[in-house]
Parts: structure tokens; C-alpha cells; sequence
């Protein structure tokens, strides 16, 4: 057997990174999965928005009460006029005429929600069907 000194054994050779050649990176910058980049992409820019409505264009009828306490409050057009001061089974029989269904099946659609959101539905519907 013969003994291998140093000056002969193999040296390492230093692996030499060909350029790569993907559109417009530089070398050296994060590259990030398509998931990451998508979501990153659809993130809007955050800015302060007033969420607070124009309570000028409402009305509040302080003689109908929500379940809260607080005044009811309308957007004050033909509709919410109309329906000012009634009670939900009213709403109900006049939603019913204008929009051509039976008071059952609207009752049945909006039954399992609160009353205020039972009106405003309703409310909605009526103004739809005109």
C-alpha cells in the first residue's frame, strides 16, 4: 500500500453558482412561494376610513324604543314614512301585498332573526319591489 501525502491528496474544489437567470431577481434577494406572493399582492393599503354614517339623512323617532332603549332610526323615505310606527306583524301584511309572497313565508325567511333585523329585511323588500 502506498501512503498518500498531503501535496497528493484530492483538495476540495469550490463549487462555482452559475448566474441565475429568472426574470428581474438579483442575486441575493428573498424568493417567496406564489401562495406567499399572491397574498402579499391583494393586501390593500390600510387608510383611516370613517365608519360612522351621515346621521343628518336619518331620522330618530324617540317614541319607538329598541330593544336596547335607544331610539329607532330611519333613512326617512317613502318607505321608512310608511312604515314609521308600525308594528312587525303590519310590516309583515304590507311587505306581503307589495312583494307577492304570503305573510307565512316571509315569516318563515326572517323569522329567526331579531325584530329590528325582521324590519329592516322587510323594509328592504318593499323598497325592491317598487
Amino acid at each position: 500500500m502506498s501512503e498518500i501525502t498531503a501535496t497528493q491528496a484530492p483538495v476540495p474544489t469550490k463549487r462555482v453558482r452559475k448566474p441565475r437567470k429568472d426574470k428581474g431577481v438579483k442575486r441575493g434577494t428573498k424568493v417567496t412561494t406564489k401562495a406567499k406572493t399572491a397574498k402579499t399582492k391583494t393586501q390593500a393599503p390600510t387608510k383611516a376610513i370613517k365608519l360612522e354614517p351621515n346621521l343628518d339623512n336619518y331620522t330618530r323617532d324617540t317614541s319607538v324604543k329598541t330593544a336596547s332603549g335607544a331610539p329607532s332610526i330611519d333613512v326617512n323615505d317613502s318607505v321608512a314614512q310608511s312604515l314609521r310606527g308600525r308594528d312587525l306583524g303590519a310590516v309583515y301584511e304590507i311587505a306581503a301585498k307589495k312583494v307577492g309572497e304570503s305573510v307565512a313565508a316571509l315569516r318563515k325567511r326572517y323569522g329567526h332573526l331579531n325584530p329590528g333585523m325582521q324590519r329592516m329585511n322587510l323594509g328592504n323588500r318593499i323598497r325592491g319591489s317598487r
